[in-house]
């Protein structure tokens, strides 16, 4: 088997699996809040990634919170405990890239 047939594989099996970014309500719910900005075409593909890579990170982050508390499961409280610090994480991180863009 060679790369190319694993790589269409894969990208198969992870269509299945992904979810469809609700484009059309991003892009209202992006023009409600930032009327007078100008969007590019792909504006709410990169709001619904920002989106995915924040609860991906959240998760992980949440369950080694779990791990370390000796439990198996995910709780609220740990949600509470690492939403703050991961929130200005990631805050401080879009401010960074919007920076490094406009120089």
């Amino acid at each position: 088997i060679n790369a190319e047939c694993m790589g269409k594989r894969l990208s198969s099996r992870l269509k299945k699996k992904m979810v469809k970014c609700p484009r059309a309500t991003l892009r209202k719910i992006i023009k409600r809040n930032h009327a007078k900005a100008k969007l590019t075409k792909a504006v709410d593909i990169m709001v619904f990634l920002d989106y995915v890579i924040f609860l991906k990170r959240l998760a992980k982050q949440c369950r080694q919170e779990a791990q370390s508390q000796k439990q198996k499961t995910i709780q609220a409280h740990d949600v509470k405990a690492i939403m703050p610090k991961l929130l200005k994480q990631f805050a401080r991180r879009r401010v960074l890239e919007t920076s490094q863009e406009d120089d």
